[in-house]
Parts: structure tokens; C-alpha cells; sequence
């Protein structure tokens, strides 16, 4: 697997399990019990948030706890997920603020 060295932090988190692309799994990247990478999840997490966005003047917080309610736990392992994915890599951001952003997307709570 290519290394960007820039971004050691990547390496770190994810397990060495999970780095090489012939053993990729459905599994999350922050937990080790069910699936959350399914083609299900995925499914109900794009309808949530993109084909019925929520729109208006409230937080990005307040809409995705109403977007992630009543969603299998799956699916918010898959959007906690995905704030590790989106805010590793930065170089711009405080590690205290990336994982302020995996926390609040473990419970999609404002």
C-alpha cells in the first residue's frame, strides 16, 4: 500500500488489519463488532442526508441528529467513520477538533 508520508496520523489510527486493500471488510475502522460499511447502510445514510436533505438556518448538528434518528447503529458507526475519513488527513486542524468531530459523529448529537 502506497504511504503518503505527510500524513503518518492515517497510518496510526487505522488498524494494520485494515491497511491492506486485499483485507478490506465492512467492518468500521473505530470499532471492531458488526458492520458498518454495508451496501444497506450506505443506502439509508445516502437517503438520510443526500436525496432528503435538511434544509435551513439550523446546525449541521441539530439536522444530522434528526437525519440519524431512528437509523440502524450501523449507520452512525458509518458516519463516525466518516469524519475520521474527512478529517485525518488535514493538516489544518487540531487533532483536539478531529476528534471533537468523530465524538459528536458516534452519537450524530449536536
Amino acid at each position: 500500500m502506497p504511504r503518503h508520508k505527510d500524513a503518518p496520523q492515517v497510518y496510526e489510527v487505522m488498524p494494520s488489519s485494515k491497511r491492506d486493500a486485499s483485507s478490506i471488510t465492512e467492518a468500521s475502522c473505530l470499532w471492531d463488532d458488526p458492520a458498518a460499511w454495508t451496501v444497506e447502510n450506505l443506502k439509508r445514510v445516502k437517503k438520510r442526508f443526500i436525496d432528503d436533505p435538511l434544509l435551513g438556518d439550523r446546525s449541521f448538528w441539530e439536522k444530522a441528529a434528526d437525519q440519524l434518528h431512528g437509523l440502524l447503529a450501523g449507520c452512525y458507526r458509518l458516519f463516525a467513520d466518516a469524519f475520521v475519513v474527512y478529517s485525518l488527513p488535514s493538516m489544518s486542524m487540531k487533532s483536539e477538533t478531529k476528534w471533537g468531530l468523530v465524538e459528536r459523529g458516534k452519537t450524530g448529537r449536536p
